[in-house]
């Protein structure tokens, strides 16, 4: 006998560019059924309504997960005002998604985990890296010990300022908003999941606030370590104070992973690499100097490019150059020359 799908009632909760894409996947779901919108700016809720054909909208949270037909509900307010609709979708009993982080306080986030554990709810942070298939490739190499032991993780992360003054400019309270704490948590969340069976015992970090200090009292950067009970070392920073003109208003995130060995097919150092997209900002050279840099960081130039594979045993032709490794790669075309 066919069983019927489960209905869903979603509410969304903050209807910014995080809960319209998600509500726009909603949408084309069969098994959503039903939309609501909570979304303190009224023109905004209006529009996002009618761009995903929403069935109810309201500026409080609270009535809208009052409404019988919600059974589920994703938290996409801004990061500081995560606590106060979480709390109420615990109160209503119903599962949820909610956009990382917990809260913006660490005793703010010590009583949404207590409280969402103590209600034996279905609450999941949304954080997808997980779910892409270059990341879930270094969880599998990991687990399955391609690496060997791992020893020391890296990992890092640049973006343009525009992220860090749209943050401040949008809250109350500073202190609470910083790099590591709206955007680090992603490379945070992937290197703890690989290390899942290792026990964190000490941290230590260190910010920065040359840029955004003066003006929004804000943090540029952070740095830090994290020592594992059994010796493994993670090195972590991320700087969201680029100049605007930096091409990567997304995340550029670098995860690094060294092991004590390495199978046939596997180097004892491998990196997992997402960069800034190479469309490039107006009034930006062609390339940025840091895609570049970070290449020559972590390959040294024994490596073979994993696009040079199996052309690399072939002599170079006239027209081309090898490189130390013995890749072979087109020379780059003479610089145009101009007149006066």
């Amino acid at each position: 006998m066919r069983r019927e799908p489960t209905r869903i009632g979603l509410a969304i909760v903050g209807a910014g560019r995080v809960g319209l894409f998600r509500g726009e996947v909603a949408a084309r779901h069969p098994a959503v059924q039903w939309i609501g919108i909570a979304e303190k700016n009224h023109n905004r809720g209006l529009y996002v309504a009618e761009k995903i054909g929403a069935d109810f909208v309201t500026q409080d949270h609270r009535e809208l997960l009052r409404r019988p037909e919600v059974t589920c509900a994703i938290i996409a307010t801004d990061e500081h005002l995560h606590v106060d609709p979480i709390m109420a979708a615990v109160e209503r009993g119903v599962p949820m998604l909610i956009e990382k982080p917990l809260a913006t306080d660490l005793g703010e986030s010590a009583r949404v985990l207590a409280a969402i554990t103590e209600s034996k709810l279905d609450a999941v942070v949304g954080y997808t890296q997980r779910f892409r298939r270059k990341w879930l490739g270094a969880k599998e190499k990991v687990r399955t010990g391609a690496l060997g032991e791992v020893t020391m993780v890296t990992s890092r992360a640049f973006m343009n300022r525009l992220v860090a003054i749209d943050n401040y400019k949008r809250t109350d309270d500073p202190k609470t908003i910083s790099p590591m704490v709206i955007s680090g948590t992603h490379a945070l969340d992937i290197v703890m999941w690989y290390l899942e069976h290792k026990t964190p015992v000490e941290c230590y970090a260190r910010s920065i606030d040359k840029v955004l200090g003066p003006t929004y009292q804000g943090i540029d950067a952070t740095a830090g370590m994290i020592m594992f009970s059994d010796g493994t070392v993670y090195h972590l920073n991320i700087s969201w104070a680029l100049p605007v003109t930096w091409p990567g208003a997304v995340y550029s995130l670098e995860v690094g992973i060294n092991g004590t060995g390495c199978s046939p097919s596997t180097t004892p150092i491998a990196t997992w690499c997402s960069r800034f997209p190479r469309r490039r900002t107006k009034g930006t050279p062609p390339t940025s100097a840091g895609w570049w840099i970070s290449w020559a960081a972590i390959r040294p130039a024994t490596w073979r490019s994993a696009n040079c594979a199996g052309r690399c045993a072939r002599k170079p032709t006239p027209g081309s150059t090898a490189s130390p490794s013995g890749c072979r790669r087109r020379r780059p075309p003479p610089p145009r020359r101009t007149t006066g």
